[in-house]
């Protein structure tokens, strides 16, 4: 009996040993940290396969499974310090450089460049792929120009894709500088003398460059059997990192138009894409004159604007017009195609219709909105359509509607 549990002893005192100098299989292991890193448990994965890492160096699948945790956890640090060790292991895999150069795109641009010059000179045959992400890495963080620049070389490379590259480049010449030149046809239908519509034309040229934009125009118009000019110059120059002014200056024959138009506004957005503004107005008809104060405070936020304003107008010394009005845009591909929505109440000076014989409406209620949709014909027409409605009770006068179309269309030169 003493025998035997001397033997038992010793086979499970030999059995216990065994088990603790077994060989861990590392394959085993590492099918159980790529379980766990399908469900996203990178962290567990790695702690799984730690050990083995540092055991196997040479073991490539172990290496870049664990190089991979790494990367899909955004544990950058480790990433790079691991991802240099194994370029210098195996240089030829470009799984390594794509690590790299993804890394790199929320970091920034010379971590990025870096690791894309070296795939590029790794590999030459995939030089056109990699300049042309790399244009779309320069478009997103909107360097636009440099993105230009990288885009017009991948097109004189073999096998380049052209549409995404020319759209690169488009985006450039209508966000950075542009020119466009062109005109446009306003119709407006005034309930308040139904027989005489208004037919106003206009020739305009908009210039923008590192200074901001300047948009000079010329306005002739027609109603009551007569015709009226105006010529005007609106510009929004740039100061600071994301702010602009407002301004426009505008001057008339009076027939039609207010012999004088001025306004001024700066307009400040902070880092969260707040905006915010505070302004004046003036509007000379000659015997009537008029001066308005206003304010703004809008919101930018991925494709969407959208903006609220007040305008006050003291009115001779009767009392004071009130009137504000809700602005959205929606930006479609890019700053210049866009849908533009209005609905304001109370009547503004800057009203486009507003000659003498309305002015008196300027101290009145009244409900209008708008809506417009500007697009691009062929990457080189800029079209724009707009319709207007407007309900004017200016007391102690009947209430009439106003009705309004707009037509436009520039060339980008």
């Amino acid at each position: 009996m003493k025998k035997g549990l001397i033997v038992f002893m010793a086979i499970v005192v030999y059995t216990y040993s065994s088990a603790q100098v077994k060989k861990v299989d590392p394959d085993s292991l590492l099918k159980v940290s790529a379980a766990e890193a399908r469900l996203r448990n990178f962290k567990v994965a790695r702690n799984l396969i730690r050990e083995e890492v540092k055991k196997y160096p040479n073991y490539q699948d172990l290496q870049f499974a664990f190089l991979n945790y790494l990367y899909w956890d955004g544990v950058d640090d480790s990433t790079f310090r691991m991802l240099d060790t194994l370029l210098t292991k195996y240089p030829n895999e470009f799984q390594l450089y794509k690590i790299g150069i993804n890394t790199c795109y929320s970091i920034d641009s010379t971590c990025y460049n870096y690791y894309n010059a070296l795939a590029i000179k790794q590999f030459p045959d995939s030089a056109t792929a990699l300049i042309t992400n790399t244009a779309k890495f320069l478009y997103e963080k909107r360097r636009y120009k440099a993105s230009a620049e990288m885009a017009d070389s991948a097109l004189k490379m073999p096998n380049a894709d052209s549409t995404v590259l020319n759209d690169i480049k488009f985006h450039y010449k209508i966000t950075d500088n542009y020119k466009l030149a062109g005109g446009g046809y306003m119709y407006f239908w005034i309930g308040a003398d139904p027989t005489w519509p208004r037919h106003q034309f206009y020739l305009e040229y908009q210039s923008k460059s590192d200074f901001g934009i300047v948009i000079p125009r010329a306005h002739l118009a027609s109603r009551f059997g007569v015709r009226s000019w105006m010529g005007e110059v609106e510009f929004y120059p740039k100061f600071g990192k994301n702010n602009y002014f407002y301004g426009l200056i505008s001057f008339s024959d009076g027939v039609l138009f207010p012999y004088w138009r001025i306004a001024a506004e700066p307009f400040f957005v902070n880092q969260r894409n707040i905006e915010l503004s505070l302004g004046w107005r003036y509007v000379d008809f000659g015997s009537l004159k008029l001066h308005s104060f206003t304010g703004s405070a809008g919101r930018y936020w991925g494709n969407n604007y959208a903006s609220a304003r007040l305008i006050y107008t003291p009115f001779r010394n009767i009392g004071a017009n009130i009137s504000g009005v809700v602005s959205y845009k929606y930006f479609l591909n890019n700053p210049l195609h866009f849908i533009d929505l209005k609905v304001g109440y109370g009547v503004s000076p800057e009203s486009e219709y507003l000659d003498f014989n309305l002015a008196g409406t300027i101290f009145t209620r009244a409900f209008r909105l708008s809506a417009g949709y500007q697009f691009w014909l062929e990457k080189a027409l800029l079209i724009r359509i707009n319709g207007y409605y407007e309900r004017v009770n200016p007391s102690p006068r009947a209430p009439f509607d106003v009705y309004g179309f707009l037509g436009s269309l520039l060339i980008l030169l």
